[in-house]
């Protein structure tokens, strides 16, 4: 991660409008000939200030994603350093993913002064940025340049978080702001030259992050429309595949099998909602569903208490034993929350039943 003085207090965010945005390239016409200089008068320890060239505006709204915001959206200071490792450098090299994350970072740090969501989509800087983001968006998407497309996909998150944050009381704005994303995502992956199997950290980070994401959208009030229950067939995920191995995501705070878990109950309990209308189940299918679901996550419970899911390679080492026993813990609260929305959501429990009760 790009190392930064911490900014206690940010100047205000309503500067002048006509100040600069651009980002200022960092290479000389000229270029640098070390050979006009003395080498050893360069001390090989001072540090290189990557945010030189950036104007005063700039520079506070990206220090303060990196110090403010980036904790925010992550659930863990490891996932707050690869959000940092991967944005960070990707946005300086892309105007279009540096409004975004400007964006973004303007209406966290509005949204702390009590600015509600009417105020932030009005506000001057913030609706500059985003629409030079998606200015910048709309022309990538039709270059269509497959080099491209790792910051393509980052700026269409980081867009989609704009929206969430600045929605206020309207969780059940997530979905359509999400299914935009996806489609977006989905075009992407079908450019010429395009290879699902290229490895790359900002790829990887956004595969795992649209892939938890969607379990969040299909737990908010519209959920996830009719017919995508797993026993119906899988829902296509980004890049197409299923995660192979079952691990203890750090990004999301549980395992990675519970992910098409999340999705079965956002579509079961739209089932349920929408049950006036004619579906392709039946009341006594929902039921079994919901009865089905349950039983699963509660020996998902019982095994993880002999045997706890593992991390990816390479996490648990960088964990103290505090924070593995906390993401076991998140881990487990993540599975009582999935039985909570399953018996209040599908099987139409009250909050005071004793099923409730139990994962309460």
């Amino acid at each position: 991660m790009v190392s930064t003085e911490p900014l206690h207090d940010l100047p205000p965010l309503d500067l002048d409008l006509d100040d600069s945005l651009t980002l200022v390239s960092t290479t000389s016409p000229d270029g640098i000939q070390l050979d006009d200089y003395d080498i050893d008068f360069f001390p090989l320890f001072t540090p290189v200030d990557p945010f030189v060239n950036l104007g005063t505006l700039d520079r506070s709204l990206l220090d303060h994603f990196i110090n403010g915001t980036s904790h925010v959206i992550s659930c863990h200071s490891k996932v707050q350093e690869d959000v940092c490792r991967v944005i960070v450098p990707a946005a300086l090299q892309s105007p279009t993913l540096f409004y975004a994350t400007a964006a973004l970072s303007a209406i966290h740090h509005k949204s702390r002064q009590g600015f509600d969501s009417n105020t932030l989509r009005q506000d001057p800087l913030i609706s500059r940025l985003l629409t030079n983001s998606l200015f910048g968006l709309q022309s990538d998407l039709l270059e269509k340049d497959v080099n491209k497309s790792s910051v393509l996909l980052a700026t269409i998150r980081t867009l989609f978080l704009c929206e969430v944050h600045a929605g206020g009381d309207r969780p059940g704005t997530w979905r359509a702001h999400f299914e935009g994303a996806k489609a977006l995502m989905l075009d992407i992956e079908s450019w010429q030259g395009y290879s699902s199997k290229q490895r790359d950290s900002t790829r990887y980070f956004l595969k795992r992050w649209y892939n938890m994401t969607e379990s969040f959208v299909a737990l908010t009030t519209d959920g996830l429309a009719s017919g995508q229950l797993a026993r119906f067939g899988h829902p296509r995920t980004l890049d197409g595949d299923e995660e192979e191995k079952v691990y203890l995501d750090e990004y999301a705070g549980f395992a990675t099998d519970l992910t098409p878990i999340f999705r079965e109950i956002g579509a079961a309990a739209w089932e349920r909602r929408n049950e006036i209308q004619p579906t392709i189940l039946e009341e006594g299918d929902l039921d079994e569903e919901a009865a089905s679901l349950a039983t699963c996550i509660w020996a998902r419970l019982d095994e993880a208490k002999i045997a706890p899911p593992r991390f990816r390679p390479g996490v648990e080492e960088q964990l103290s034993s505090r924070q593995k026993a906390d993401f076991l813990c998140c881990n487990e609260i993540w599975h009582h929350m999935a039985l909570i929305y399953i018996y209040r959501r599908i099987s139409n429990h009250s909050a005071f039943s004793p099923p409730v009760q139990s994962s309460w």
